[in-house]
Order: C-alpha cells, then sequence, then structure tokens
C-alpha cells in the first residue's frame, strides 16, 4: 500500500468523529444582569424569535429574528421597569391564538403577563397575575386544571410557596390564587408536568434552602388536592428542575441542577408512578449549576441535557451516548459564559436541528450557539422487534448510513457484537467490507439475527459498529430481551447468524492506486438545475488554497454558507440543501483568492 494510501485511512477515523464546532451569535451583548433566556414565535412570522429578563435593566425583552436566520435581530421591549426581572416565558394565556409573554419580578415581587394585542408583538398590555408574591424567581405556564385554558404557575423565594393561579374564563384577567405548598424553603424553580401518567398536570420545585427536588400529585385533576413527593432532600443548593423521559421507558424522570453541590443529576422514575426514584448523576463537578434542561439536541431519537454553570461561566450540553441515561458526553459550548444563569434550545435559523440559547448574568449577555450542520456520516440502525422467547427466534431491525459529504472512503467495514446478560462480549456475529461513496444513502431495509434457543435469558445490547475494523469510527446500538432458555438444541455459533444483509461491495478500484490531481481551478455546473430539494457541484483545486461559497436569492440576500476556510488539493463535493427556503432563482458564488470567482444560477422549484 502506498504511503499516500496509508495516511487516507489514518485521517478517515478522525474526520467522522471529531466534534464540530458550534458557531456562537450574540443576540444583545448589553442585556445587564440577563437572568432567563427563551424562544417562541413571538409575531407569528414562522420563525423562532428570543425572550430574555435582565435583573439590573429591570426588563422583560423580545428580538425579533428579522429574517429567520438567527443573524440579524431587532429589539422590542415588552417592559423595561419591571423590577429585578428574574423569569421569562411565553403562552398564549387569553386563547387568541398568539403568543403571550409571561415574567417573575423578584425585586417587584410580581407575577405578570403581557398581552400581545395585535399579534406582532409591538403592542402590549400589562396583567398583573399576583403583586405580593414575594421574591419572585420563576413563572410557569400550564393548564392545571384540565378546563383547555392557561393557568400560571410561580416559585417564591421569600414567601417559601410554590403557587398556580387559575385562568377563572380564559381571558387571563381574572384569577384565584392556589397555594401547593407555602412551606417550602427557599422556593427558587417550578414546573409542571405528568408525573405519574395519570394524565393530569402535577407540579415539580426545587427548594435552594431545603435542599429538595419535590412533585405534588395532582390527586383529582383539578389542582385543588395535591400529595406531597419527595424526589431528593440533600441535593445541595438546588436551582433548577425539569421533567422529561430520559431513560425512553415512555414514563417521566426529573431533571435538576444543584449550584452548591456543582450537580447535574436526573432520577429516574422507576416504575412510572414517580413513588420510587434511582438518581444518576450527569455532572458532579459543574462549578454553581444553575439551570438545566432537556432536548434531543443531536436529533438522535433520545433526550440529551443542557445546562449553565454560574461560577464556571460554563454552558454545555451532555451527549445522551445509548439512550439509557446511564452514559454521557459532555460537550462545552463555552467556558467563558460569564456568571452562565440561564439555558434553553431551540431551532433558532430553521435549518431542522436544534440550537442553543443561553443567558449570562455577569457578562451581560443573551446569546444563541448554532449547531453545526449534518454529521459528515449519519449512522442509525433501528429495531422491529426486541423480545425473543425461550426457544430462540430472530430480532430484526433497519440500518441506514449516509454520507453527508463529498468524500469517498474505501475499506469500510460494518460489523455487529452482543452484550450478553453477563456483561460479556460477544461476536463479531456479521461482519462485511464496502465503499462509501460522495452523497451517497445506504438503506438496508430488514436485517434478522437470530438468537439461538441455548442463548441465556436476559436483556442484550446489539451493537453495531462501522469503521476500520476493527477500529470504531460510528456505533449505535439498541437493547432486546430473551424471556427463558431451551437447550435441546446443540450449541453452534453458526446459530448466531444473519440473514438479509447486503451492502454495496467493495469498489474495484485498487487501494493503492493514486487519483489524479486536478491541473486547474474549476468549478463544475450544479446538478440537477433545476432542482427540487437540493442539488450538487463540484469545486477543483490544483494546490490548497482559501475557498468561499456562498448562496444569494435574487434580492442579494446571502442565505446560506456552504464553505469559508481553506481546501486541499483536489476535487470537493458540495450540496445546497435548499430545505425550508422558497422557490425561485438562486446565485452560487464561489471565490478563492486570485483564483476563482464564479457565479452560476440556479432555479428552485417546489
Amino acid at each position: 500500500m502506498k504511503k499516500s494510501t496509508m495516511i487516507l485511512l489514518a485521517l478517515v477515523l478522525p474526520m467522522l468523529v471529531v466534534a464540530q464546532e458550534w458557531t456562537e451569535h450574540t443576540v444583545d451583548g448589553a442585556f445587564n444582569g440577563a437572568r432567563s433566556v427563551y424562544a417562541a414565535d413571538i409575531d407569528g412570522d414562522g420563525d423562532m424569535d428570543v425572550l430574555g429578563a435582565a435583573y439590573y435593566l429591570d426588563d422583560i425583552t423580545w428580538w425579533e429574528n428579522v429574517d429567520g436566520t438567527g443573524q440579524n435581530w431587532s429589539e422590542h421591549t415588552v417592559d423595561g421597569a419591571f423590577d429585578g426581572a428574574h423569569s421569562v416565558y411565553a403562552e398564549d394565556v387569553d386563547g387568541d391564538g398568539d403568543m403571550d409573554v409571561l415574567g417573575a419580578a423578584q425585586a417587584g415581587n410580581s407575577i405578570t403577563w403581557w398581552e400581545n394585542v395585535n399579534g406582532t408583538g409591538l403592542t402590549w398590555l400589562e396583567h398583573t397575575v399576583d403583586i405580593a408574591f414575594n421574591g419572585a424567581k420563576s413563572v410557569y405556564a400550564k393548564d392545571m386544571d384540565g378546563d383547555g385554558d392557561m393557568d400560571v404557575l410561580g416559585a417564591s423565594e421569600a414567601l417559601d410557596d410554590i403557587t398556580w393561579w387559575e385562568n377563572l374564563n380564559g381571558t387571563g384577567l381574572d384569577w384565584a390564587e392556589h397555594i401547593v405548598d407555602g412551606e417550602y424553603n427557599g422556593a427558587h424553580c417550578v414546573y409542571a408536568q405528568d408525573v405519574d401518567g395519570d394524565g393530569d398536570m402535577d407540579v415539580l420545585g426545587a427548594a435552594f434552602i431545603d435542599d429538595e427536588i419535590t412533585w405534588w400529585e395532582n390527586l383529582d385533576g383539578t389542582g385543588l388536592n395535591w400529595s406531597e413527593h419527595t424526589v431528593a432532600d440533600a441535593f445541595d443548593g438546588p436551582q433548577s428542575v425539569y421533567a422529561e423521559d430520559v431513560d425512553g421507558d415512555r414514563d417521566m424522570d426529573v431533571v435538576g441542577a444543584a449550584y452548591l453541590d456543582d450537580d447535574i443529576t436526573w432520577w429516574e422514575n422507576l416504575d412510572g408512578t414517580g413513588l420510587n426514584w434511582s438518581e444518576h448523576t450527569v455532572d458532579g463537578s459543574f462549578d454553581g449549576a444553575n439551570s438545566v434542561y432537556a432536548e434531543d439536541v443531536d436529533g438522535d431519537g433520545d433526550m440529551d441535557l443542557l445546562g449553565t454553570a454560574r461560577i464556571g461561566y460554563d454552558i454545555a450540553w451532555w451527549e445522551n451516548l445509548d439512550g439509557t441515561g446511564l452514559n454521557w458526553l459532555e460537550h462545552t459550548l463555552s467556558g467563558e459564559f460569564g456568571g452562565a444563569t440561564g439555558v434553553y434550545a431551540e431551532d433558532v435559523d430553521g435549518d431542522g436541528d436544534m440550537d442553543l440559547l443561553g443567558a449570562a448574568y455577569n457578562s451581560d449577555e443573551i446569546t444563541w450557539w448554532e449547531q453545526p450542520g449534518s454529521p459528515p456520516v449519519q449512522f442509525t440502525v433501528t429495531p422491529f422487534n426486541t423480545v425473543v422467547g425461550a426457544d430462540g427466534g430472530n430480532i430484526t431491525y433497519s440500518v441506514s448510513i449516509i454520507n453527508n459529504t463529498g468524500n469517498l472512503f474505501r475499506g469500510f467495514t460494518y460489523w455487529t457484537t452482543a452484550i450478553l446478560p453477563s456483561g460479556n462480549p460477544f461476536g463479531p456475529m456479521i461482519s462485511q467490507q464496502f465503499d462509501l461513496q460522495p452523497f451517497q444513502e445506504i438503506d438496508v431495509p430488514l436485517v434478522s439475527q437470530n438468537v439461538p434457543a441455548f442463548a441465556p435469558s436476559g436483556q442484550y445490547s446489539h451493537i453495531s459498529n462501522i469503521g476500520v475494523y476493527p477500529v470504531t469510527a460510528l456505533v449505535d446500538h439498541f437493547t432486546f430481551t430473551k424471556l427463558g432458555v431451551s437447550s435441546s438444541l446443540a450449541r453452534s455459533e453458526s446459530d448466531w447468524s444473519v440473514s438479509g444483509f447486503d451492502l454495496p461491495a467493495v469498489s474495484q478500484i485498487a487501494l493503492t492506486e493514486d487519483q489524479p490531481l486536478p491541473t486547474e481551478f474549476s468549478v463544475g455546473e450544479a446538478f440537477p438545475n433545476p432542482f427540487n430539494a437540493s442539488t450538487k457541484f463540484s469545486i477543483s483545486l490544483p494546490v490548497a488554497a482559501d475557498l468561499s461559497v456562498v448562496v444569494y436569492n435574487i434580492t442579494g440576500q446571502q442565505i446560506m454558507t456552504l464553505a469559508d476556510g481553506r481546501y486541499t488539493e483536489g476535487a470537493h463535493q458540495f450540496s445546497f440543501e435548499a430545505t425550508g427556503i422558497a422557490s425561485g432563482l438562486y446565485f452560487i458564488s464561489v471565490t478563492s483568492p486570485d483564483n476563482l470567482d464564479h457565479v452560476q444560477k440556479v432555479m428552485l422549484v417546489r
């Protein structure tokens, strides 16, 4: 094998697994004492706007996402005299179909909502829910009594109160106060979710002084009768609580951030009733953990966690590696986000993936981080059945491999192993070599993996890998269960057989063959053109060069950047993915200093 080919194989795996950089965008860098951040479509134009609460500025503000890209913002003040603004949220409080804004004022002792008078977010009418809610820390909205309108919840640190206000006639003008717990020492955060799976809304809280994470059971669905259940009573200085299905078992688990413990933790709802909990620490050294949230950040179908560390100046997310909530990989967006206090996730730029938002109390920032585009290669294994009887049988699954790049990956291997109920590995059960062509999508719709009768009963993990064997580049897995054991059949390795698996064969091009380099700078014509969802084109570079590829619409507005950096010599493939973009004429501009200045027209037709 020639040296150039050896280098190619050495570079393949790092290219696939390297963490792609998030791009930081400042929404407001002078939002004095930024405490809370949220995102919602305030003006009803179909894209995500950003909201914030600034403690020192006494401001509740929203920033209009002017062109839907998250690059251009127009500031609109909802209330500039909301004393010690601490928390912000958005919901349709009056049921008129547009987004209203809610806030909690710590110094002003107020829970308030502002009516979006004409749905544009430019005219607001203030309505006070409670003006004597001393030390108001947190606000939230949910239908607590099941009558179809939005009620309001709050946490009062000074009163030690967790309270909800009933929206009596659905207009948000008449409220009835209902105290959930009036002795919740240092109540700091409130949230609502169906914790016990009975179809009504329960309440969750974090008590900073009592070191408690608690939920209150909505006994009859009316919100008038509550039963208190402690999730954790030694969680030192909790600042934030949230609920989501972290382990994918279809019940609600609880997530918390402990400021004094430096902890991001989740509690597993063991039987779905909310009465039995198992604690799992995600990060025990997250300095001054201040807020926590859950969202599927990486789009793999399970819940990841997000958090801010006020003392550590960190904003980060933890990847739920196998969907069980037991294995986490931390990704830090910024370690210099001064006094990080608030975190949220939403698709800010409308490109179909989750971006992250943060509020920084010390550095007065409202910021969002743009998630990088599609990973170089996407690899997904989806099970269809996951239970096998004592006499053995088949588990079935599909495999999807998508190459989002213009690179050819030669000599890849797909292989599978299993983790037995004993914890010991077994395999590989199948191993097949293949090439992955530029922009190729491989779908294997139905693979059958036989599980023999003599196999032990219990829970297994099926693990699928791709890479340069035995080094894994990408991995996906699922669990399956065998219900019993039968020893009537002879033991044989062949009993772990696989059928229905067929990947494209390895390329006949020898791995040792050198590919000729381009002799000149050139840009290939986009194809197809006109196009519907996407069009592809190539750029040839005889030597390494800086390259910029930008897409503009007919008005000259920049729509998308496809390349901006230094590229190696050779042919590079690019794709203009037009998801969420209107039909019409677009211009692809390709520039390389002193080498290229090329523009081509492409027509998007829906």
